[in-house]
C-alpha cells in the first residue's frame, strides 16, 4: 500500500502545483485585460489633449487650460495605474525588482541585468509560492 500511497501523494502535489500556475495565469489575464482598457482610455485622452490644445492655440477659447489641465492629470492618473498592472504581472511572473533602476529581473539574479546593480537580499514578491 505505501507504493499506492506515494502515487496519490504524488498526482496530489502535482494538482496543487498545476493549481497554483492556472490561478497565477488567470490572474495575470485579467491584468493585462484591464492594461488593455486603460491604454484604449489613454489613447481617448491623448488625442482629446491634442484637439484642447488645438483649439486652445487656434482661438481663444474660454476655459481650455482648465480642460487642458484636467486632461493631463487624468493621463497621469492612467499612465500611474498603467505601471501598477506592469509591476503586478512581473510580481506574479516571479521576477525581482531592481532597487537602483526598477527594472525586473529574474527571480534567481543576483545582478540586475539593465543596470549591473547587485539585488540584495530577497524582497515579499520573491516568497509567491511558483
Amino acid at each position: 500500500m505505501s507504493i499506492l500511497d506515494d502515487i496519490l501523494f504524488n498526482a496530489k502535489s502535482a494538482v496543487n502545483e498545476v493549481g497554483k500556475k492556472a490561478n497565477v495565469f488567470v490572474d495575470n489575464t485579467k491584468l493585462k485585460f484591464n492594461a488593455a482598457e486603460l491604454r484604449g482610455e489613454l489613447k481617448k485622452k491623448y488625442e482629446e489633449l491634442g484637439r484642447l490644445v488645438y483649439l486652445g492655440s487656434k482661438e481663444e477659447v474660454e476655459g481650455c487650460r482648465e480642460e487642458i489641465d484636467a486632461c493631463i492629470e487624468s493621463i497621469t492618473e492612467i499612465n500611474t495605474q498603467l505601471k501598477n498592472i506592469d509591476e503586478n504581472v512581473q510580481v506574479n511572473c516571479s521576477k525581482r525588482k531592481c532597487p537602483a533602476c526598477d527594472s525586473f529581473n529574474p527571480k534567481d539574479a543576483i545582478f540586475c541585468n539593465k543596470c549591473g546593480t547587485k539585488i540584495v537580499g530577497p524582497t515579499k514578491s520573491d516568497d509567491i509560492q511558483e
